[in-house]
């Protein structure tokens, strides 16, 4: 229930940026608007284009919830996972969004990833 809610907000989140259809932004508004909504809640984007595809990583090295992680592990992540969904379906189209890092497992980061096919 909260990680729909989170997609969802993600999702809002994007059409409350713009006052033009998702479809009809380019590639690099896109990006940018990418990179303006993900950091309003502390995350850097990474992203590189290929003949294949956007790939797109988000990292977060100071995440708010850091000293509830150990107690709230696994609700506080599906909810940045669902958040960051929703911007990246709304953004890119389907998409496969992947965690590789967490502060939890003691890295010195959050990261997500996600692969857009062209």
């Amino acid at each position: 229930m909260a990680e729909a809610a989170a997609q969802k907000a993600g999702r809002r989140s994007v059409e409350a940026e713009t006052n033009r259809t998702v479809s009809s932004l380019l590639s690099k508004e896109r990006l940018q608007l990418l990179s303006t909504l993900t950091a309003r809640i502390g995350y850097t984007v990474h992203s590189e284009e290929s003949e294949e595809g956007l790939r797109i990583q988000f990292a977060i090295y100071n995440c708010p919830f850091k000293e509830l992680l150990q107690e709230k592990e696994a609700a506080t992540c599906r909810i940045h996972k669902a958040f960051l969904q929703g911007v990246v379906d709304t953004l890119f189209g389907s998409s496969v969004l992947t965690q590789p890092a967490t502060m939890f497992d003691g890295c010195k980061e959050c990261m997500y990833q996600s692969f857009a096919e062209n």
